[in-house]
């Protein structure tokens, strides 16, 4: 399921698919000024980088993503286009250890994208900021992750 044969069958079904596709995220005033500027300026790609177990260590799939992403950017329509990647971390007793955790982590991304030859242009970090989900029970692994947004 993993191959382009096998994500062209995902799609088809309806199911949620692998492959990198940018989204248009439309900004909102609870956003952060930054992030809010750069929903209004770029696209969301459909890839957020994890850790494992909230490390510094990316995921499995995280780093699949990794090829994914430069499988992505090569191609015709996307050659030359600019990425920027954004970093949160799950709440902290500190805002400055969000920050610094979520800084972290792009620095994490960015190592292994140069890896495959591809390098941001920016990078934000917005620690605890943004998070996807308010759950106490489950914010800490769904909010520590590191996006990619096309510029």
């Amino acid at each position: 399921m993993l191959s382009d044969a096998g994500q062209a069958l995902v799609d088809a079904n309806n199911l949620v698919s692998l492959k990198p596709r940018p989204l248009d995220i439309t900004p909102r005033g609870d956003m952060p000024a930054p992030y809010r500027k750069l929903a209004s300026e770029g696209q969301r790609i459909s890839i957020a980088f994890r850790f494992d177990n909230g490390g510094s260590e990316l995921d499995v799939r995280a780093q699949q993503d990794i090829s994914r992403l430069a499988a992505f950017l090569g191609q015709a329509e996307n050659r030359g286009r600019k990425i920027a990647l954004v970093g949160f971390s799950d709440r902290q007793r500190r805002d400055a250890m969000a920050l610094t955790i979520s800084r972290f982590r792009t620095v994490i991304v960015n190592r292994h994208l140069r890896g495959v030859d591809i390098a941001a242009e920016h990078t934000l970090a917005l620690g605890a900021s943004a998070p996807l989900t308010r759950d106490e029970n489950t914010s800490e692994q769904r909010n520590a992750r590191v996006e990619v947004w096309l510029l």
